[in-house]
């Protein structure tokens, strides 16, 4: 019994270092995204007025 209660508590925590990573892998990908807009319309390759809709 005390075996399936440490394979579960395992799990929890694989489950919320899972949840945790994916969490900071999306915000990463968001923050290189706007870089990437704020860029293209600094350079003037993107008009100023997609900003709102690129954001």
């Amino acid at each position: 019994m005390r075996k399936k209660e440490e394979d579960q508590s395992a799990r929890l925590i694989r489950c919320g270092l899972g949840v945790l990573l994916g969490g900071i892998l999306a915000l990463a990908i968001c923050c290189l995204f706007l870089l990437g807009c704020s860029v293209a319309i600094s350079s003037g390759a993107v008009g100023e007025g997609l900003g709102y809709q690129l954001t």
